[in-house]
């Protein structure tokens, strides 16, 4: 399983995020790390696929980011007072 952080901005006023968010649970495990940032553990994708679907359920001039996390933090990734168990995570996924 490959870990990937997504990042999106959805700029119209009154957006309604389920459909993203929907679209982003569907993929595996996930952790709702920030408001529009999600890790997600994923099987068989690559970063582009997974922004090929989540740009079907996003307006056009909407912004996504997928970036994949290594496995074995080792320094590579860091966190501040994000609640919810984000290191437990990171341990089950990396």
């Amino acid at each position: 399983m490959t870990v990937y952080e997504i990042s999106y901005d959805l700029h119209e006023p009154g957006q309604d995020y389920e459909d993203i968010h929907e679209a982003i649970e569907s993929l595996g495990p996930t952790f709702d790390a920030l408001e529009s940032t999600w890790l997600v553990g994923v099987s068989n994708k690559g970063a582009g696929d997974i922004a090929d679907e989540l740009t079907g359920v996003t307006d056009t001039n909407d912004s996504i980011v997928i970036t994949q996390i290594p496995e074995s933090g080792g320094g590579r990734w860091a966190y501040r007072n994000v609640s919810g168990g984000l290191g437990d995570w990171f341990d089950e996924h990396l």
